[in-house]
């Protein structure tokens, strides 16, 4: 009886790639192999199945091994090609990271010019600002001049005959003539020699000594002060200094017209029309009204000289 040969396809399964995973059949056939159906041995006869030749199973071996190698091989160049995607999606994008630092440098380029360019204005501003705020300083100081200068020349037009001799010796000007003391914007003259005088006689000296002064006129706490620190006591504590301040119409006035608001007085509903200015007595409860006859010590008060 002969035996039969069968034929067998061997098929092998290639792994799905990005190129072969939407095709209906990854089946590939490689070649056909015939192999002898195995038989069992005949119990009847006593005789055992013939060995399948070496040669069979070499050849089968090395078409198994040359699959093997051809699956290898497809699977490197899949994975060849998807490196070389990958390489060049990356490529692309290395080139537009590239493009993007270029412009960014581009851009920090024109970042640093406009620095420099704000830096430079700011610097100019300043320059500007310091520049504005000396002619500030310089108009202040020249306005300051022009009103120093109308004020002399106001003290000057006072005088029907300007004393050059007193108040400008050897054609340096004074604020205030010998023996005067200058406080703030005024020039004051402390009577302390004798005769004492009336309130009436005190005034007229005033005008004689200085055209344009007259008996002192306080108008703030400060000048109190000042006058306060200057007078000394003398003879008895109802003797003082006389003041240009008189009662007129139930008011006092003071002898530049205007009417008083300090009331630095010291005895309410004392008797006289005059006023005296008491040393050593508190600041602001040292003056006490006096009948104008009474004799006494003066003050003096003119505007000064403004020469800086």
């Amino acid at each position: 009886m002969e035996e039969e040969v069968l034929y067998t396809s061997v098929v092998f399964k290639n792994r799905p790639t990005p190129q072969t995973a939407n095709t209906k059949d990854n089946q590939t056939i490689y070649s056909e192999v015939a192999i002898k159906p195995y038989s069992a041995p005949n119990k009847k006869t006593g005789k055992k199945p013939e060995p399948v030749p070496a040669q069979t199973v070499l050849i089968v071996c090395l078409c198994m091994l040359l699959l093997g190698s051809i699956a290898a091989l497809i699977y490197i160049a899949v994975s060849l090609t998807t490196q070389s995607s990958e390489n060049k999606r990356l490529s692309s994008q290395i080139s537009l990271l590239r493009s993007s630092t270029e412009l960014l440098k581009q851009e920090n380029v024109r970042l640093k010019g406009q620095t420099a360019e704000l830096q430079n204005l700011t610097h100019n501003l300043s320059r500007l600002k310091g520049q504005t705020a000396e002619l500030q300083n310089l108009t202040h100081n020249l306005s300051r001049q022009r009103d120093r200068l109308n004020w002399t020349l106001q003290v000057i037009l006072s005088f029907s005959q300007f004393p050059v001799s007193n108040l400008c010796p050897q054609k340096q000007c004074r604020q205030c003539l010998d023996g005067w003391i200058h406080f703030e914007n005024s020039c004051y003259f402390f009577y302390e020699q004798q005769p004492w005088m009336t309130w009436s006689q005190s005034q007229s000296y005033c005008k004689v000594q200085y055209p344009i002064s007259d008996l002192v006129v306080i108008d703030s706490l400060q000048e109190q002060e000042f006058i306060h620190d200057q007078i000394q006591s003398y003879f008895d504590h109802f003797h003082g200094y006389w003041i240009g301040l008189s009662e007129l119409d139930d008011r006092w006035v003071w002898v530049d017209g205007q009417t008083d608001s300090l009331g630095f007085w010291r005895r309410i509903g004392a008797s006289g029309p005059k006023v005296l200015v008491i040393p050593e007595q508190n600041l602001t409860t040292s003056w006490d009204p006096a009948e104008s006859t009474m004799l006494n010590k003066l003050i003096c008060e003119s505007r000064a000289l403004t020469i800086d």
